[in-house]
């Protein structure tokens, strides 16, 4: 009884220390403070470590490009309709240079997705091999592109951007993949994954079968069944790529199950996923997926930490912040909303020592009932998959003209990290596509003014893929 709530209490007020003295060296600007939090840091002296963050960056510009016109307008809103409608007319034209192996389905009569994939990958029209950008529950707007640059041949997923997507990401029952195992050639059994996005992945790995874009660029052969064969120049000069799988958001989980779908006849392929819904799969298949899986997330985006013990136990704290305060609680939310939890503690009582009151008893009632309930609810505990690569803010960092910028460490974490929902201000600017391709753009240049190995780190991520199971 006392020993326990004693031991129970000293373990927080540790926690609370080592928040306390992170935080100081954050804010002191040192970037070795995550080594507190027991978490790892990426070298800038190592050549993995350089070649892999490399590779994280460089694929984040087409986990983005798949949004096309409608984030384009959105970063450019004063010159982006001028610009991809002079992209349109001037450098893509409007015939058709390759009818035999470009297959664009679904764009508009402005042809905008197109210039605007274009656009923001930086590759050209003959190296959007495939697209659909067909949309509703099930299916995804996706995009097969040759990157000549990292000689790779991507499959890029695009995340949550209408109605149907939301719809999508709210059906988050736990299902099996047994049948999908047996379907693409993987062992499913006991393996959970979020419903929706295990359909929305399900249906293009059959879309991938039927038109045959990945078994003619990368293996020379046209799949059984497949429509009328690619025939392209890029056959001959893909033969030698490697295969990586991306998306952003829901398209990040839909990426991350369509690897494994993938895997039998391309066991080389890697995926690379970018705010990762956080009850994507369970824990067996989030560390199988280390292997071949690399998921970023960038600083306190709320979507990877996303699960439903994580917004339990939200509630819990909120409930519990709200009987602790010793002050108003517009100051506690304001100090919490200002990235300073030392300063919130500070406002409030110890853990466990706040005063007798109404609502305090009518709290430890609900905790009370809501632990009983969920120990006769099962609720198995899901995670992002892969390798978690957290950009951790270390500074705010003074632009040229007076703005300011933020400087992030790479930060490989397990998926046990992203347990807990950072409430922050920039939990949900931190989720958007094209903060995540500007903060990758900028921490690259910054490792390659202090990394020895930037320069030959291309050489390695053209060759970034993972070890075929034996």
């Amino acid at each position: 009884g006392d020993d326990e709530e004693r031991a129970e209490l000293a373990g927080s007020a540790a926690d609370v220390r080592g928040v306390e003295e992170a935080e100081a060296l954050r804010r002191a600007g040192h970037n070795h403070y995550h080594r507190v939090l027991n978490q790892q840091p990426l070298d800038p002296e190592s050549a993995e470590d350089a070649a892999e963050l490399k590779a994280v960056c460089h694929n984040a510009k087409h986990a983005l490009a798949m949004y096309t016109w409608m984030i384009y307008l959105y970063m450019k809103p004063c010159s982006g309709g001028c610009d991809l409608t002079c992209f349109r007319c001037f450098c893509m034209g409007s015939a058709e240079r390759h009818p035999r192996f470009r297959r664009v389905l679904g764009d508009n009569l402005c042809g905008a997705h197109e210039a605007a994939l274009l656009r923001l990958a930086g590759i050209r029209r003959g190296e959007v091999v495939y697209a659909s950008f067909a949309n509703d529950v099930e299916r995804k707007p996706y995009g097969v592109l040759v990157d000549h640059e990292s000689r790779a041949v991507v499959v890029s997923v695009r995340g949550t951007l209408s109605l149907e997507d939301c719809i999508t990401d709210a059906i988050a029952d736990e299902v099996g993949l047994e049948e999908a195992g047996r379907a693409w050639g993987f062992d499913g059994t006991g393996r959970r994954a979020h419903a929706g996005m295990l359909r929305a992945a399900e249906w293009i790995r059959r879309d991938l079968q039927e038109h045959g874009v990945l078994h003619t660029l990368l293996a020379g052969y046209q799949a059984a069944g497949a429509q009328e064969p690619l025939t392209s120049p890029l056959n001959y000069a893909c033969h030698s790529y490697a295969l990586h799988v991306t998306g952003h958001s829901l398209g990040a989980g839909t990426a991350c199950l369509l690897a494994w779908m993938l895997r039998a006849e391309f066991p080389g392929l890697h995926c690379f996923a970018y705010g990762c819904p956080g009850g994507l799969v369970d824990r067996r298949t989030a560390d199988d997926s280390r292997a071949f899986t690399t998921v970023a997330v960038l600083g306190n985006d709320m979507i990877p930490r996303l699960s439903y013990h994580s917004l339990s136990n939200m509630r819990t704290e909120l409930l519990q912040a709200v009987a602790r305060a010793k002050c108003p609680k517009l100051e506690v939310l304001r100090s919490a909303l200002h990235d300073n939890p030392a300063a919130s503690e500070q406002l409030m009582h110890p853990r466990g020592e706040y005063p007798r009151s109404v609502f305090s008893e009518g709290l430890e009632k609900f905790l009370a009932t809501r632990t009983e309930r969920d120990g006769s609810e099962h609720h198995p505990e899901m995670f992002p998959p892969g390798v978690i690569l957290v950009l951790e803010k270390t500074k705010d960092v003074r632009t040229w003209c007076l703005m300011r910028s933020k400087a992030y460490t790479p930060v490989r974490c397990d998926a046990s990290a992203l347990s807990s929902i950072r409430v922050s201000p920039s939990m949900g600017l931190d989720h958007f596509p094209n903060t995540y391709a500007y903060a990758m753009a900028r921490l690259w240049r910054a490792w390659e003014e202090r990394s020895p190995h930037a320069a030959a780190a291309m050489a390695h991520t053209r060759t970034w893929s993972s070890p075929p199971e034996h």
